[in-house]
């Protein structure tokens, strides 16, 4: 019992590190910096106007220096996060969920819901592995891109590479969404002792 009361209590202080790091600017895709938002509207405002994709492609080219040092700051704030997301979602994995339910098992109590949550958190830290891993690899081929030579490649191939920053962020509160699963499930279970 009083394993399952610090396992809840490591989780209460995981899951709070995690939502911090989860809500940071760098994990958020809604916060990702729009490298061609200068380029489409110098004066900083967003006056609803389309812009039309001749202007669009000419603002890339011109503001290109800009937008590659915009590109290589997200690239090593996102690559920091992923460290920091990745251990803490190693450490959940590792430390808490399989261990508990290993202890659950040996001791003939086992809980169908923790074992769920073990089975559906470890397919999505595999899922977080490979999105970032794709995510990063598109990041790495749109910086290699001259956009002032080539902006409407450039332009096109920005735009996926957004996808796949928002399959990621996805994937984020997914695992996030689970590590409060587990812990809620964690402290139900503990109830019922």
């Amino acid at each position: 019992m009083g394993y399952i009361k610090r396992t809840s209590l490591i989780f209460g202080i995981v899951g709070l590190f995690i939502a911090g790091l989860a809500t940071c600017p760098a994990a958020d895709a809604n916060a990702i910096k729009n490298p061609t938002s200068v380029a489409e509207n110098p004066n900083g405002e967003d006056n609803g106007e389309p812009v039309d994709e001749e202007a669009r492609l000419s603002a890339v080219a011109e503001n290109c220096a800009n937008i590659k040092y915009a590109l290589s700051q997200l690239q090593r704030s996102d690559s920091r996060t992923r460290t920091y997301l990745g251990t803490s979602y190693e450490a959940i994995s590792g430390r808490f969920i399989v261990p508990l339910n290993l202890r659950l098992e040996r001791n003939n109590r086992p809980s169908e819901q923790l074992l769920h949550i073990q089975s559906e958190f470890m397919t999505t830290l595999t899922d977080f592995r490979l999105a970032y891993t794709d995510y990063m690899r598109e990041l790495e081929i749109l910086t290699a891109i001259d956009c002032s030579a080539q902006p409407a490649d450039f332009y096109n191939h920005l735009e996926t590479t957004r996808t796949k920053r928002a399959a990621l962020q996805a994937v984020t509160q997914k695992l996030n969404t689970l590590a409060g699963e587990q812990y809620q499930a964690v402290v139900d279970f503990e109830g019922k002792l």
